[in-house]
């Protein structure tokens, strides 16, 4: 029988679900044991529930990283360019 691989966010989402539904329904819904369910719900706890906010944050220090780094980029260029009309020899 062949085991399937779920994702972290799917598993969040299928923990989310069992909230609002019977957990017998989600699990035979998502075709998984109740053991496993538990499994899942004994671990997010164990590593806390805010992974997911965690992944979030990171993923938005990511873009603003990202936007500096290009404004840095593009300050540099236009200084290489105020360089190079600067010097006589036409070196940058």
């Amino acid at each position: 029988m062949k085991t399937r691989r779920f994702s972290d966010a799917e598993i969040e989402a299928i923990l989310h679900e069992a909230e609002s539904r019977p957990v017998g329904d989600v699990c035979r819904a998502h075709k998984i044991t109740g053991r496993q369910f538990y499994q899942w719900k004994v671990e997010r706890a164990a590593r806390g529930s805010s992974s997911t906010s965690d992944l979030q944050s990171l993923e938005e220090q990511n873009e603003r990283l990202r936007k500096l780094l290009a404004a840095t980029l593009e300050e540099r260029s236009v200084l290489r360019s105020a360089v190079a009309a600067l010097d006589p020899r036409g070196k940058g």
